[in-house]
């Protein structure tokens, strides 16, 4: 009788030698869907019991109240006509760490350590409130564009993705 370790082994070759007969691309079977990334616009305040009972995709990394640059806010995406009563709008956690001005700074604000699709700006930690703001919280960060959603935080289909 064979084990499961060898039986497992040949319905794999099994498969591997049908696949490469019928010509299949086995690279795009295996391969991951590129997620796409959506930005959305935050509240400058953290969400409340209320909004979190509403629509709560917040993760536990991003609950902790005392971080300034961190938190989970009421947000919808950008361009969504209906903003905050849009149908995804959520509590979330919120995509940058600062506040940036409108306006650009110079690179050698950021002593000109910003990466090729990165702008210098003014900021402030996010979560900060303007009337609390001091000249010491003022920085000057790179802010590009957001990176691709990871899979351990991706949403599918069929559920979340957790991390293994």
């Amino acid at each position: 009788m064979r084990t499961f370790e060898t039986t497992l082994l040949a319905v794999i070759g099994h498969l591997t030698a049908q696949t490469n007969a019928m010509g299949l691309d086995t690279q795009s079977m295996t391969s991951v869907p590129e997620l796409p990334i959506i930005e959305y616009k935050f509240a400058g305040k953290r969400c409340n019991e209320k909004k979190l009972r509403r629509a709560n995709e917040c993760e536990d990394w991003c609950t902790d109240d005392n971080e300034l640059t961190i938190g989970c806010s009421w947000s919808y995406p950008i361009g969504d006509e209906l903003k905050g009563k849009s149908e995804d709008a959520a509590c979330r956690c919120n995509q940058r760490m600062y506040k940036y001005a409108k306006k650009k700074s110079k690179s050698k604000k950021c002593e000109n350590s910003c990466e090729a699709d990165e702008k210098c700006y003014k900021s402030y930690p996010f979560y900060l409130k303007k009337k609390d703001r001091t000249s010491d919280d003022k920085s000057y960060t790179c802010k590009g564009p957001l990176e691709p959603p990871t899979l351990d935080s991706a949403q599918c289909d069929y559920g979340e993705i957790s991390e293994v």
